[in-house]
């Protein structure tokens, strides 16, 4: 499947075979958007701060299990590498990311360049929208931008293996152009003629 993705300081969208995400910063809405039935979906940023809310409140209820708790917590890492190596014309180096809780583990092998020039301020004001001013959402966030903050440019290759209830699934990425150029009209609007779900 090949995605195509467009970032600005105000929006980024990324659109699939069949579907796009839209984050609006300026609306604080992400859209959902299913292009084959043409119908979207609209998720207020505060919904991802409740659900934050919700999952603190059931690690601190006494009644709930310590194995279903753990169950709500994950943890990831990134670890720098000296290997290096040309993808695509790219030099790249290589890191190796884990992500882990009790149901699910996976581990990355990715190839990052820093010849594609992207200003990381643009990451942070994401970072800062979905986390806003929930403590326990900018606590999670905030150990996750920290881990991939480590790794220095952009990601041309990638290749996972997860493991999620005992079987095990392989994936692998690839960035096949980067370029900074103008969008084209209503790239981060949702397509005329689309009918709105809920």
């Amino acid at each position: 499947d090949t995605m195509s993705i467009w970032a600005s300081e105000k929006a980024m969208q990324s659109t699939g075979s069949e579907q796009t995400v839209l984050v609006s910063l300026d609306k604080e809405v992400v859209f959902m958007i299913d292009n084959a039935k043409k119908e979207y979906t609209v998720l207020p940023f505060s919904v991802f701060e409740e659900a934050s809310r919700k999952s603190e409140e059931m690690k601190e209820n006494e009644d709930i299990p310590p194995q279903f708790k753990d169950m709500m917590t994950m943890k990831v890492s990134v670890r720098p590498t000296d290997e290096t190596k040309t993808i695509n014309g790219y030099s790249c180096r290589k890191y190796v990311q884990t992500v882990q809780n009790p149901m699910m583990n996976m581990k990355a092998d990715l190839w990052a360049t820093e010849e594609i020039e992207i200003d990381p301020r643009l990451f942070q004001s994401y970072y800062s929208a979905f986390s806003g001013g929930n403590t326990q959402m900018s606590d999670m966030l905030g150990q996750m931008y920290e881990e991939f903050s480590k790794i220095q440019g952009i990601v041309v290759y990638s290749e996972s293996v997860s493991k999620v209830m005992g079987r095990e699934m392989k994936s692998t990425t690839e960035l096949i152009d980067a370029k900074e150029e103008d969008p084209p009209n209503g790239t981060y609007e949702v397509p005329e003629g689309y009918r709105k779900k809920g």
